[in-house]
Formats: C-alpha cells, structure tokens, sequence
C-alpha cells in the first residue's frame, strides 16, 4: 500500500523518476495523487484559476508549503487590457496574488506579461509587491524575473487609462495608492524588504541609482536598489542604461552580470566598472546597430576596454567585437594585446602604463561580432593564451542552456496549474 510507505522514503523514490511518470503514479488513486502532488508542482503560475485551487479547500491547498517557482500571471498576458477591464485587471492582482502570502517556501517570483502601458504596469507592480512586502516569508525570496512586460501607448491611450484609473473605488483605489507615493511617483521598497540574490530585468529603461529621490522611478529600479546589497546576479534587458553622477550606487557582492543593451558608450563601461568592481563573468551585448557600432570607435593604438581592467576579480568576459574608427573588426592579433593590457603584461599605447589591477584569475574572453562569428581566447596556467574563431555568443546562449543569462529560460521545469 503506498499509505504504508514513508513519506520521505517515497520523495526519495520520485526523485529519480520524470516528470512524465510521477503524472502516471499520481492517477493510480487518491492517495497517491496526493503524496505525489509536491514533486508534480514545483512551480505554479498564479492566476485566478489556480488561485481558487491554492485556497484553503481547495485542489491544491496541500502544495503551497512546497512551491518555489511561482509565475504571477493576469488574465490579460496574451492580450492589451481595455480601459473597461482595467479595474478587473487591480482586482484579480488584489485578490489572485495575495495568495503568495502562504508560500513560505518561495525562492523565485517570475512576472508575466501585462500588456500594460509603462506607468500603469510598474503601480500594479508596486502595489503587488508593497503588499507583498508585508509578509515575513518574502524576506527568503532569492530570486525575481521580470519580463518585459510594458506597450508603447500614445498620449491619448495614457490620458484614458489615467482617467480610468481615478475611478478605482474602494478597496482596488487603496491597493493602487499603497504603490504609489505620491501623484505617479512609485512607492519606496526599505532596504532589507528584499534581500534578492538574482535579478532579471527586461524593462525599457533603468536607473542605477542608491540616492534618496524625489522624482518618479520605475518598480525595477526600485528591485535594484533594495537588494544592492547582497545581490549576486544580474541580468538586464534594457534599452537605455543610465548611471548616477554621484557613483554612489555600488553592488559589493555582485560576482555576475549580464548587459543585454539598446545603446551603450565607452563612458557606460567606465559606470559598469565602477558600480560592479568584483563581477567574475561580464557579458555584455546587443544589436549590432546599437552597441557594436557605439562602444569602440577607437583607432587601433589605442586599447579597446581599457576601463575594464579595474574588474581585477573578472575569470570570463563577452562583449562584442571593437572596430577602429573605419568600422573594421580588430583582429586577432590586435585583441590579443587587449587582453595582455588586462592581465597586465603589456603597457597601454595611449597612456605608456600598465594595468594597475592585473585580471590574475582571467580563463577566457570571447568577443562576437553580431554575425555568426566571433574570436575566442582562452588564458592557460594564467599566462598561456589560445585564439580560436567560434560562433558568436548570442548565437551560442541560444543553443546552450547553460550559458544564458539569469531569466532567459523560462522553462522551469514543472507543471503549472492552470
């Protein structure tokens, strides 16, 4: 009788069993449906369906102690929301989400689509975490994905969801409010709310910033800044990364990063090695219209991504391919002095200096040109250097589960409930 068999020796069992079996093993009775659920629910996505069977008496009520993937998904994630359905959209996350508050096991949030305009997306989100926030088993959360979620709208679009929104009444009207801090201007998360090892962002624009602000910021800038502390991966989606002048914004823990970018300069890679100066793995990219055009018009005497070099942690590095300023790729020859300058082996042409803080720990650098090509080098006993030409590695994350950013595989691995 499976009743007779102990719990953990059966877990034990299921282990080692797929997913597609533990399916078969739940239909086989009551009991083993039951005793099985834990192991065919690992991740849910939250939607009023399977909100309705996560409460108590309900379907599922039994596995929301052993969930660590939940997927915070409205009913609108195929389709834009008309102004009508608005007020049904702040409902359903009022009521559907707050089922999360018995999750005391959850490690990752991944936030579906909204199909939302920017401003109207980030207050549903703000209000949704702001609630969030008040529940003590939050302070576990590990890890947060956030797709991209927001349209473009036009002003006439935004002027009516404004106007939809000032007609929100009684509890959905202090939902939104408890989001927002005052006019548009998205509420605060306090240091320590979230101590958020992994963040995945896919947003239009983000503000690396740690000051205290005055004017409107989006619910992922506020993710940043609460976790800085002791986040440990990132992965940002952005169409335009922008930095404080004051540099007050530094990740002390933070050993991976991913700058997947619309527009970046060499000024952007002088921020990212003063805000992010202990990263092991930098991978920054994008299209080829936009980074790899904009990030090293420099002549070939001088040393492409100088500014990396004061990231003495750095054990692999992706960026795209520099070019000289008659937009020629640099050749293999010419990266590999790049590389010696970081391991501080040859001096810099401009500046006759070496690297004040030598990549010791550098293992491998890969520079894509955006085709299907890239050059590949790889440091031996810390002085031994190999080049070989590979596909670039966009190409490569593709293809390769294990070199994608944080985010980027949305297969999680278990049913969701519908």
């Amino acid at each position: 009788m499976i009743s007779e068999i102990p719990l953990e020796l059966l877990k034990e069992i299921l282990q080692y069993l797929s997913l597609k079996d533990i399916k078969s093993f739940s239909t086989c009775s009551k009991q083993s449906r039951f005793r099985s659920l834990p192991s065919v629910f690992k991740a849910i996505a939250i939607c009023q369906e399977s909100a309705r069977a996560l409460r108590d008496g309900g379907s599922l009520c039994s596995v929301v102690t052993t969930i660590r993937y939940a997927i915070l998904r409205p009913s609108n994630s195929s389709r834009e929301v008309s102004q009508e359905q608005f007020h049904d959209l702040v409902k359903e996350c009022r009521v559907s989400f707050d089922i999360l508050k018995h999750f005391k096991n959850l490690e990752v949030i991944e936030i579906a689509d909204f199909k939302l305009p920017e401003q109207f997306e980030y207050r549903l989100l703000s209000s949704t975490f702001k609630k969030l926030s008040t529940y003590p088993p939050f302070k576990n959360l590990k890890r947060i994905q956030m797709l991209s979620t927001s349209v473009r709208s036009d002003f006439s679009l935004a002027a009516q969801y404004e106007h939809y929104l000032d007609s929100l009444t009684d509890e959905n009207n202090i939902f939104i409010k408890n989001g927002v801090r005052k006019q548009d201007e998205i509420a605060n998360f306090p240091k320590g709310i979230f101590n958020l090892e992994e963040l995945s962002l896919n947003v239009l624009e983000i503000y690396v910033d740690d000051s205290e602000r005055e004017e409107s910021i989006g619910f992922a800038d506020e993710l940043l800044a609460s976790s800085r502390l002791v986040l440990k991966r990132l992965s940002i989606d952005v169409y335009h990364l922008l930095f404080s002048e004051k540099k007050n914004c530094i990740f002390p823990t933070l050993s991976f990063l991913s700058i997947w970018c619309g527009g970046m300069g060499i000024q952007d890679m002088s921020e990212i090695s003063c805000s992010f100066p202990k990263i092991e793995e930098l991978r920054v990219g994008g299209k080829r219209n936009r980074v790899y055009e904009r990030i090293m018009m420099r002549p070939t005497k001088e040393t492409p991504y100088v500014e990396i070099g004061r990231m003495p942690k750095l054990k692999r590095i992706f960026l795209p391919q520099p070019s000289d300023l008659y937009a020629r790729f640099l050749d293999e020859g010419e990266l590999d002095k790049t590389v010696e300058y970081w391991m501080g082996k040859r001096p810099d042409q401009e500046f006759k200096s070496l690297n004040p803080s030598p990549l010791t720990m550098l293992e491998q650098v890969e520079f894509c040109n955006g085709s299907t090509e890239g050059l590949e080098c790889c440091i031996i006993d810390g002085d031994t250097r190999r080049w070989r030409a590979t596909r670039s590695f966009s190409i490569r994350m593709e293809e390769d589960p294990t070199l994608r950013p944080v985010g980027w595989d949305f297969e999680v691995g278990a049913d969701e409930a519908h």
